[in-house]
């Protein structure tokens, strides 16, 4: 996830850098991949079972996430 998460803010950033005359968003290809995958991302986020894959990768039975 945080893979995915460098890229995308990358992609963001190097689409703010290079078309960042642009008048429509269909214009920034990279703005605009980058800011979707950080919806997306942070929207996938907000459920449970990525925290369950995350911190108990290596143990038999998932325990609950704490927060």
């Amino acid at each position: 996830m945080l893979t995915y998460a460098g890229i995308f803010a990358g992609l963001y950033l190097l689409g703010e850098r290079w078309f960042a005359d642009a008048a429509n968003w269909w214009q920034r290809p990279f703005q605009t991949l980058g800011a979707c995958g950080v919806f997306g991302l942070s929207l996938l986020l907000t459920f449970r079972w990525p925290c369950m894959r995350w911190l108990f990768r290596g143990t038999a039975v998932p325990q609950r996430c704490h927060w």
